[in-house]
């Protein structure tokens, strides 16, 4: 069975009870952890799900003094 076009499919994204309108997400943190939020609308549970994978990403490739913002006087 094909599926529709205009209906695009986001991993870690779904709808507990379909046509319920509630949207879930599914990330994991820094340190590993799994983590799963209620959203709602589709569209803010997207905008929170690329939030949260861009905020593990900085995390990850930041040192611990960038990322907690105060600044290191090792010079």
């Amino acid at each position: 069975m094909a599926r529709k076009v205009d209906e695009e499919r986001v991993r870690r994204l779904w709808e507990r009870e379909a046509g319920s309108g509630v949207w879930w997400i599914r990330y994991r943190t820094r340190e590993g952890k799994l983590k799963r939020e209620k959203v709602g609308r589709k569209s803010d549970a997207i905008d929170l799900l690329n939030k949260r994978r861009n905020e593990r990403r900085i995390g990850a490739k930041l040192p611990d003094s960038l990322r907690r913002g105060g600044s290191s006087s090792k010079f």
